[in-house]
């Protein structure tokens, strides 16, 4: 299993939080574990390590929301995103989502990509590479590539950068501002 350093312990807490609400739904809901692998396309073994580990990758824990009816909610809080005329988040604006999966893989680009702009403001991939232990090929690959991103990273990243990273679930239908 992979370690995760924390920023921060409400960190640690806000995912702790994020797999007891979701264990939470699962039972309410009278799901079991394998009802809930078959809806996931996984094993029930998996379905179990998700329960109880706090790792995840960001879009394991939206697939995860999304089979309740839910979807996982990230709002960076205590930074503002630079109007820099970013040609990716122009792209990201322009894109229409034909399915679930599609909004939840676009909000996860749309904060990584907004994180990397505030990054890419304030220093070198080098040197945040350095604040956070890692290379910079790291930081890099994260920003280029966020679809396999560990929730935790997102976390790392936002409060690293001096804000934080606001994790939550939301039934679907309900629009971020009202959360």
């Amino acid at each position: 299993m992979l370690a995760i350093t924390d920023l921060h312990p409400d960190d640690t807490a806000a995912r702790d939080r994020i797999a007891a609400q979701l264990h939470g739904i699962r039972v309410a809901a009278g799901v079991s574990q394998r009802a809930l692998a078959a809806r996931l396309h996984v094993t029930q073994r998996r379905v179990a390590v998700l329960e109880h580990n706090r790792s995840w990758e960001a879009r394991t824990v939206q697939g995860w929301a999304r089979a309740f009816g839910h979807r996982l909610t990230l709002t960076i809080v205590g930074l503002v995103v630079p109007d820099d005329g970013d040609a990716l988040a122009a792209v990201y604006d322009q894109q229409h989502p034909a399915s679930p999966a599609e909004e939840d893989q676009l909000a996860l680009r749309r904060v990584v990509n907004d994180l990397a702009r505030i990054r890419r403001r304030r220093m070198s991939a080098h040197r945040f590479g350095q604040i956070l232990g890692r290379c910079e090929s790291s930081i890099l690959q994260r920003e280029d590539n966020p679809d396999g991103t560990r929730l935790a990273t997102v976390q790392q990243t936002a409060r690293a950068l001096g804000g934080r990273l606001d994790v939550g679930l939301a039934p679907v239908g309900v629009s971020c501002a009202a959360v």
